[in-house]
């Protein structure tokens, strides 16, 4: 049999291990033996039943869990080539977990999904590298950052944001780091992040970016955070910035700042990761990239901790609670 892990109502008591009889893959589809697979701060929101300002409607219960994973093919769907059996594989989401969870011994996933893994990466790591990764390449496929340019980048402790760092550290990019405390400014500069600040306090923000770029301002502001942040990300903006809205921890309401957008023309964009993951372009490239970063080991997901499959209940609460950089990983025996 099969264990799943699923929730049966919300709160973190509320999951349960679960013995289920996985279908066979349909079309687009192989069933993988998990290794291992990643926690996601967003599923910590819809465990909790929590939603972002001005989201409205309740999150809803999910039956599975988990959209981040590595492990072995073990069978393959009528329409998908055989060569993926027996196969290594990372597992890109985010997808419907309530189809596709990861966070068990066996899963069912879309094979066009599908990334062979990388031999200089553990499990672990590879059930962390690819969503935070492609989302990070944001920063170049649609911030167009250069070498010699500089990158703010708030939240920059999550696993995201240390994504957006190694990136811009490996194209010869300057990263400025945010977090909204002193401990997290002092967690960055022990990352060794050069360039790091308090977002809290937008006056004192705006100088420390007009003295680190010498009044240039930064080429990309990598925002995670939205809500009145949009109007602070104008003003440290340099003429031509590009703002990359991906992330709404400030909220989703948010006043356009034309005073500071018209006169430097900056633009604003919105994103999701899967603009990524449905365009075969974009996705092709970020791919090339990543695997080329993490061959020459200048992208490595850092890893905070790990646990095996039943204690999910410690694995959760360690991410409810943490403040770790890193991503905390499930791992079967």
């Amino acid at each position: 049999m099969t264990k799943v892990l699923r929730l049966h109502s919300q709160g973190l008591a509320n999951l349960q291990l679960d013995e289920v009889t996985l279908r066979q893959p349909g079309f687009n589809e192989v069933k993988v033996e998990i290794e291992a697979s990643a926690l996601n701060r967003d599923q910590m929101r819809l465990i909790n039943g929590t939603v972002y300002a001005g989201e409205g409607e309740q999150a809803q219960e999910l039956s599975q869990l988990g959209y981040e994973g590595a492990g072995i093919v073990t069978a393959v769907g009528p329409d998908v080539d055989k060569k993926w059996l027996g196969k290594e594989v990372g597992i890109i989401g985010p997808y419907d977990v309530a189809q596709y969870g990861t966070e068990g011994t066996e899963a069912l996933a879309l094979a066009d999904r599908l990334v062979a893994k990388s031999p200089q990466l553990t499990w672990a790591q590879e059930a962390a590298l690819w969503l935070p990764y492609l989302t990070a390449y944001t920063i170049i496929a649609d911030g167009h950052l250069k070498a010699g340019e500089y990158v703010l980048i708030p939240a920059a402790t999550s696993m995201v944001g240390q994504a957006a760092t190694q990136i811009a550290r490996r194209i010869g990019a300057y990263p400025i780091g945010l977090s909204r405390s002193d401990e997290g400014v002092k967690e960055l500069r022990t990352l060794g992040m050069k360039y790091a600040a308090n977002s809290s306090d937008d006056g004192a923000l705006v100088q420390y970016v007009n003295t680190v770029t010498g009044g240039h301002g930064v080429d990309v502001v990598f925002d995670a955070l939205a809500g009145q942040f949009v109007s602070t990300a104008a003003q440290v903006s340099a003429q031509d910035g590009r703002i990359i809205t991906y992330g709404v921890m400030g909220g989703l309401a948010a006043k356009l700042p034309l005073n500071e957008m018209m006169p430097k023309a900056l633009t604003i964009k919105a994103f999701t990761v899967n603009e990524v993951i449905t365009n075969q372009v974009k996705l092709t490239a970020a791919k090339r990239f990543i695997l080329s970063g993490v061959n020459d080991g200048s992208l490595v997901p850092p890893i905070a901790a790990t646990y095996p499959l039943a204690d999910y209940q410690k694995a959760y609460a360690d991410l409810q609670g943490s403040h770790k950089t890193g991503r905390i990983v499930l791992v079967n025996d």
